[in-house]
């Protein structure tokens, strides 16, 4: 049975409800209360419980991995990442060659990548990392961000997480980040380069 958290939040009260009644001895529970008051108690709890529920169900994030490189540095810039469901699938996966530019913005359009597909598969909570200092603290405004491509960049990225229900982001170190670097090393190999 697939319910709402409004639906099972509302059997959850009125079981507790009628327990409450079987406890007291009471059968149907009374208390001094009118009609009226007894139907917004149960409403709060219903509205409280769902609540609880959603938050519950909230713990229950995709995963993103995102990396992006340039060789030289500039030079030809290529983006690799993945997601995975929340029970640890792999749901989607990227190694795109790009044009010219550095590290930097590499690593900007791989991430606008991710929250792309993000969008377009309907993922509405995700962690998301990454082994960009510099992006990271930029688009969380840990960091400013001073050079205007830069800032383009920066404002794109939040324009999409701004479309997502919760996006959080975590840097994690180079060696944490090895399978989005291996497809990101995979996206120089697929436009002839090193």
């Amino acid at each position: 049975m697939n319910l709402t958290p409004e639906k099972l939040a509302e059997k959850i009260v009125h079981h507790i409800w009628a327990e409450l009644g079987v406890m007291s001895g009471l059968g149907d529970l009374k208390f001094n209360i009118s009609r009226q008051k007894r139907a917004e108690n149960l409403k709060q709890w219903e509205t409280d419980i769902s609540q609880i529920i959603r938050g519950a169900n909230g713990y229950k994030k995709y995963l993103g991995y995102f990396d992006g490189s340039a060789k030289p540095n500039p030079g030809d810039m290529s983006i690799g990442g993945y997601i995975l469901s929340p029970s640890g699938r792999k749901v989607y996966s990227y190694s795109i060659s790009l044009g010219h530019g550095s590290n930097n913005v590499a690593e900007y359009r791989s991430l606008i990548h991710l929250l792309r597909e993000c969008q377009a598969r309907g993922i509405q909570r995700i962690l998301i990392r990454g082994d960009s200092q510099l992006v990271i603290n930029q688009v969380t405004d840990t960091w400013q961000c001073k050079d205007p491509y830069m800032s383009e960049l920066c404002e794109e990225t939040k324009a999409l997480i701004s479309g997502i229900e919760s996006c959080t982001f975590k840097w994690e170190p180079r060696k944490n980040n090895k399978e989005a670097d291996k497809l990101t090393k995979l996206g120089h190999l697929l436009n002839g380069g090193v």
